[in-house]
């Protein structure tokens, strides 16, 4: 017995427990139960859930009462389900009782169950929602549940008021209401003419890409040549994000109008924008005929001279995709002046070399430029392809990092050198991966409301953003850790710090119980990696904290 894995024998007594099915629970186990809901073992929590299902009758109904006021909303959505296979004659009226409860958790986990049965009043239930400041899991779930109000057919006085119901949740602060929204329309695919108008206007109000570059992909084959022109138009109109908007938008429409216009949004003062135009070259340069592609390529090594890293580096992975010789003679040229450390990136890539200083690579350049062969750097990499932080590896395609800002870290140059590590970290993240970062001090800071898929461009505007990031203040680990962990559907975090924590919550012990608590509660858990800079007295305290959250522990040296 002691050879088997504790999830095989909750398997084991799961299938033994299977004669109880349809029975009624017996009092003693309800204590065993209660407690192992309340522990941090997550196979036996998984297992505990798993065997509530197995009972029906009036003690389990009673528990399933206790159980829908836990403080672990996982519970609580289990409590659900097993209310639903009670199989009650008036579970209707019971459903409602619960709805009406003062619990935002307790009714986001009933919501979907709520409209799916009642949906001749789906639209009321909505109103109801958003009719004042609504906690986000509520939102969330009536962003997950909103099917029957998408699909049901309206008078033309309620159709109204579904579309303003649709257009609030939309435009919702968080992105994740915006894309569970959009999930339920493609689920649908009942889309029609007052949501596909809804669906446009957002794509220039939100500020979220992931969220314009869903509803392109979703408007193929809902819009016509007349939306086609009134979104060109917009775009052009816009300004900033909006207008960066617009271009993924019609990039991920495969809108065949963009070619013609990538040059002028290529000249537009916004460095944002310009990068935008820059990475849809990528996607579209086929379509290019002679005389365009040479006046794209002409544009693209002059923005290799823009004041913007974010412009220069955007153009360089470009052109490095083409496979184009001149390119290297100018990143040979640039090497020096480059504080990013992305043009070294790319010689190495196209040429196979790995030199690193200037010097040896202007001698290389000199005795190799003629008959130079290259190849073209990959910008395809999308997937779970590994990337790594000081050496540990993973293949996550939701990141965080949570980056150690105090005023200890100035010394030795620690904080420079880790910005330039999490650049390269971030430099070798899929395409289609997600990423962010929390910096901490004495105070915490996200850097952005949601994370952002790894464009180039994205890449570049952290390494920018991180350029103003001073060494100041102490040391707030248990402040960063509960940032990082409440980004929604995060799958890895690497931590990084060089000290001890100094406030805010100071006991390691009960940083590392808390951190694993917040993190089991999660959907889906994180792995957390731990890195120190020379510093043996965190060993115990990083390696445990990584440990029991599936991660890996390193120590580097400080001057590392």
């Amino acid at each position: 017995m002691r050879l088997l894995k504790p999830y095989l024998i909750c398997c084991l007594l799961l299938s033994m427990a299977g004669y109880i099915c349809a029975a009624d629970i017996e009092a003693k186990r309800i204590p065993e139960l209660r407690e192992l809901l309340k522990g941090s073992d997550r196979v036996l929590f998984k297992g505990g859930c798993s065997e509530l299902e197995l009972y029906q009758g009036p003690q389990m109904l009673k528990f399933i009462d206790e159980l829908l006021g836990h403080k672990r909303w996982l519970v609580r959505n289990v409590a659900v389900r097993c209310l639903e296979l009670q199989g009650l004659e008036q579970f209707d009226k019971y459903l409602n009782t619960l709805f009406q409860r003062r619990d935002p958790l307790l009714k986001a986990a009933v919501f979907g169950l709520y409209c799916e049965r009642n949906p001749d009043s789906a639209l009321k239930t909505f109103s109801q929602v958003l009719s004042k400041k609504t906690d986000a899991a509520v939102r969330l779930a009536a962003a997950r549940a909103a099917r029957p109000l998408i699909e049901s057919e309206y008078e033309k006085s309620h159709l109204k008021r579904r579309n303003e119901i649709i257009g609030k949740l939309l435009l919702d602060e968080s992105p994740h209401v915006q894309a569970a929204l959009i999930q339920s329309m493609l689920d649908s695919k009942a889309i029609d003419r007052g949501l596909v108008n809804a669906l446009l206007r957002v794509i220039f109000k939100t500020p979220y890409e992931e969220t314009a570059i869903t509803i392109g992909a979703l408007l193929q084959d809902c819009i016509d040549d007349d939306d086609l022109k009134w979104l060109r138009k917009e775009t052009k109109r816009a300004k900033g994000q909006a207008c960066v908007n617009g271009i993924l938008a019609q990039l991920s429409y495969g809108s065949p109008y963009l070619v013609d216009e990538i040059s002028s949004y290529m000249k537009n003062r916004d460095p944002l924008v310009q990068a935008a135009a820059i990475e849809a070259v990528r996607d579209v340069q086929e379509q290019f005929d002679d005389k365009q592609a040479k006046t794209i390529q002409k544009m693209l090594f002059s923005a290799l001279r823009a004041k913007s890293d974010t412009v220069r580096i955007c153009a360089a992975v470009v052109l490095a995709s083409q496979g184009n010789q001149t390119l290297v003679g100018e990143m040979v040229s640039g090497h020096k002046k480059d504080r990013t450390g992305i043009y070294n990136y790319l010689l190495q890539e196209m040429t196979g070399q790995e030199l690193t200083k200037t010097s040896d690579w202007n001698q290389w350049y000199r005795n190799n430029k003629k008959g130079l062969q290259v190849k073209p750097f990959n910008t395809d990499k999308e997937g779970r392809d590994p990337h790594y932080f000081y050496d540990i590896q993973d293949n996550a395609k939701h990141v965080v990092y949570v980056i150690d800002t105090s005023g200890s870290m100035g010394e030795g140059g620690r904080l420079w050198r880790v910005k330039q590590e999490l650049l390269k970290s971030v430099w070798h993240l899929a395409l289609d991966a997600r990423f962010n970062v929390v910096t901490f001090n004495s105070n915490c800071h996200i850097w952005q409301k949601s994370s952002l898929r790894a464009s180039w461009r994205n890449r570049m505007r952290w390494y920018e953003y991180s350029q103003s990031i001073p060494p100041q203040g102490a040391t707030n680990i248990m402040g960063a850790m509960d940032l990082a962990l409440n980004v929604p559907e995060v799958e890895s975090i690497y931590f990084l710090t060089d000290g001890m924590p100094t406030v805010g919550l100071t006991n390691p012990q009960a940083i590392i119980d808390l951190v694993s608590e917040l993190n089991f509660d999660k959907q889906y858990s994180a792995r957390i990696h731990a890195v120190s800079f020379n510093l043996p007295q965190a060993r115990d305290f990083l390696t445990v904290m990584s440990q029991r959250n599936r991660g890996q522990f390193k120590l580097v040296a400080g001057n590392d």
